[in-house]
C-alpha cells in the first residue's frame, strides 16, 4: 500500500487486490503489538508489515482460488528474529 501526497492523503493499492487486502488486515490486526503512536500517516500505512517482514520470512504463497475462496501466505521466523514465534500462515 502507498499513501500518495498528490492524492490528498488517499491510500492506493499497489499490486493485486487480494494481496492489498491481506496487507490491510495485517495493519488492522497488529499481531506483534507494534508501536504505532506518533507515526505519520505514511509510516503508519506499513508499520506492522515492516515489523512482520523483519521477524518473518515468506516461504510461499497460496494464490486466491475460487474453490478455497481465500489467499494464504506461509511464513517462518527469520534467523535474526528473537521473537518467540513459530511458523505462521496468514489467510484472507
Amino acid at each position: 500500500m502507498t499513501l500518495t501526497p498528490h492524492s490528498k492523503g488517499i491510500y492506493e493499492k499497489v499490486g493485486e487486490a487480494t494481496e492489498t487486502a491481506l496487507c490491510c488486515l495485517v495493519e488492522k490486526m497488529n499481531v506483534f503489538n507494534s508501536e504505532v503512536q506518533g507515526l505519520s500517516k505514511v509510516e503508519r500505512a506499513n508499520a506492522c508489515s515492516v515489523v512482520i517482514k523483519q521477524l518473518m520470512k515468506k516461504e510461499f504463497t497460496l494464490e486466491f482460488s475460487r474453490d478455497r475462496k481465500s489467499m494464504s501466505v506461509y511464513c517462518s521466523p527469520t534467523k535474526s528474529s528473537k521473537a518467540p514465534v513459530g511458523n505462521k500462515m496468514f489467510i484472507k
